[in-house]
């Protein structure tokens, strides 16, 4: 599988790289760093957005399909910044800040409420793990990607929300 979040952070890895390498006066490896975070990114968005759900999609290498899922990690991208100004409203407001997808009382979900798998059952112990669920590292990610792309009353809900939520649970 040619997941959105590995690619992403790949990038920034390859992002990071070039930074360090321009500090130490590798100007030659920084520029190849900055050609394979350019060149991945590039990749991403060629083969990994879908248009016409305006999100990002895990790509699964063998049977050469998109896997349509509406995930967290999918959301990776936005933190990244790999989206366009045009991609990242789209993906926002059609599934980020959608109730019937990740928008949820308590904080961006780890799968979409309409997926057929999403629940908040106790199925692996002691978690349901990936299936709905709010995990508070990838609400911190959302949580920037939506003041990058412009969002801040909701970047803002997103920390309210998840923090509510960790104080309830340490109480």
């Amino acid at each position: 599988v040619a997941g959105v979040d590995v690619n992403a952070f790949m990038v920034l890895d390859y992002r990071a790289m070039a930074a360090v390498a321009d500090q130490i006066g590798r100007s030659d490896d920084a520029d190849a760093f900055r050609d394979r975070a350019r060149r991945l990114a590039d990749a991403v968005n060629a083969h990994l957005w879908d248009a016409g759900d305006a999100t990002y999609y895990n790509f699964d290498t063998v049977e050469r399909s998109r896997i349509r899922r509406v995930t967290y990690s999918n959301q990776v991208a936005l933190w990244a910044r790999l989206a366009s100004r045009e991609q990242a409203r789209a993906m926002i407001e059609g599934v980020v800040l959608d109730p019937k997808k990740l928008w949820a009382p308590h904080g961006v979900r780890s799968l979409a409420a309409d997926d057929p798998d999403y629940n908040n059952e106790n199925v692996i112990k002691p978690y349901s793990n990936w299936q709905g669920p709010i995990w508070p590292h990838a609400n911190w990610m959302v949580m920037h990607a939506l003041l990058h792309y412009g969002y801040p009353a909701a970047a803002i809900e997103v920390a309210t929300r998840v923090t509510r939520l960790c104080l309830a649970d340490l109480a």
